[in-house]
């Protein structure tokens, strides 16, 4: 996928790159997120409106942090002009990350100089960011958590007889159940394994 930076070219400014992603034309806005305030709708909107004035037909949005209440609302309405914007939290940035195999995700201890505990303190960030972005990447995950719970659960109401084993299925359920809360805590709004999914459709 081919990609060009549009700054000082008298594009629009709210598209910073202009790239094609599997043959189609992509306009991409970054935003930068400050403290705790989230990309509102009203922000989604106005990329959106710069699309259709440049005569784009689809676009993303991307975001440090993560999108507020009403951005998806946004989005819907604009396809429905014809207009496709694809909205690309942390996390799904994260993913894209990680299939374009940046050095962000690449742990380079062996370099002449280097810090080894530094490095250890940044594989642990890694995997740490990683167990959560995998366990509880989306609020789907719960419903699978739910029912593997209640079948470990339904083991355990068998084997209630053979004490380590059935306390051993009971363990389980209970895990089970709190990685299902977890996801519906931790779980990202924007469901989707591939961000930019739909977006060449």
């Amino acid at each position: 996928n081919k990609s060009k930076n549009k700054a000082g070219e008298g594009i629009e400014p709210g598209i910073n790159l202009e790239g094609v992603y599997k043959g189609t034309l992509v306009a991409v806005c970054c935003k930068l997120q400050e403290g705790n305030q989230k990309i509102g709708p009203g922000d989604v909107r106005a990329f959106g409106g710069t699309l259709h004035r440049e005569g784009y037909k689809n676009g993303i949005l991307v975001t440090s942090g993560d999108f507020g209440a009403g951005g998806l609302a946004v989005v819907n309405g604009f396809r429905r002009r014809g207009i496709n914007v694809k909205l690309v939290n942390r996390y799904g940035l994260m993913d894209l990350a990680r299939q374009a195999g940046i050095g962000a995700f690449e742990l380079d201890d062996a370099s002449p100089g280097r810090d080894f505990r530094a490095g250890n303190e940044k594989r642990a960030r890694v995997l740490a960011t990683g167990f959560r972005d995998s366990a509880f990447a989306s609020r789907k995950k719960a419903k699978s958590y739910f029912l593997y719970g209640l079948l470990l659960y339904g083991g355990y109401m068998l084997l209630k007889g053979h004490y380590l084993l059935g306390y051993l299925y009971l363990f389980f359920a209970v895990l089970n159940f709190f990685m299902g809360v977890g996801c519906l805590f931790f779980g990202r709004s924007l469901e989707e394994a591939d961000p930019l999914e739909g977006l060449a459709d």
